[in-house]
């Protein structure tokens, strides 16, 4: 039996991402590749996933744990108001005589130290959600639509790329 996928084994992070930037999605159609590289995989590595949204836009998402490159977590966000590449922005709308992104210095995820990443303040917060008795931002109905799109994504694979429904309950 294969015990996870390139989603579930670190995709999932993008997910949430793009649920958080783009909101719901709500179909998936996903293709994947087997291990070249390294060779323990008992999974597909690299997967590329295109995607519905319920508010009529499209994005993709891929997950590569096979390449032969360093880790980066690159966003892309493409909008008729601006776009986003990471720390670049860009919008003729907002900053009228643009013509190139904008670059903003900045500490990106683009290693596996996570050093920076705000633990703290996410455990500070849970806490404060116990004692105060109210629902986190960050629910287990929240982490479950995530999921959702994940095994979406890994049910399209296993079809061959079919189409499938994210479920939504």
């Amino acid at each position: 039996d294969v015990v996870g996928s390139a989603f579930l084994s670190g995709g999932c992070h993008a997910v949430d991402m793009l649920r958080w930037l783009g909101g719901e999605v709500t179909e998936v159609s996903a293709f994947a590749a087997p291990p070249k590289r390294i060779k323990t995989f008992d999974f597909d590595p690299v997967v590329v996933a295109s995607l519905k949204f319920a508010n009529g836009a499209v994005g993709k998402l891929s997950a590569l744990l096979d390449g032969d490159t360093p880790y980066r977590f690159n966003c892309r966000l493409f909008g008729t108001n601006g776009s986003i590449q990471n720390n670049e922005v860009y919008s003729s709308q907002k900053y009228p005589g643009a013509t190139e992104y904008w670059s903003f210095p900045t500490i990106t995820p683009n290693s596996g130290d996570v050093s920076h990443h705000p633990f703290k303040a996410e455990i500070d917060h849970f806490v404060a959600c116990i004692e105060a008795d109210v629902e986190s931002h960050a629910s287990i109905y929240d982490s479950y639509k995530s999921m959702a799109i994940c095994y979406a994504i890994d049910e399209s694979v296993a079809q061959g790329g079919k189409p499938v429904h994210v479920v939504d309950d």
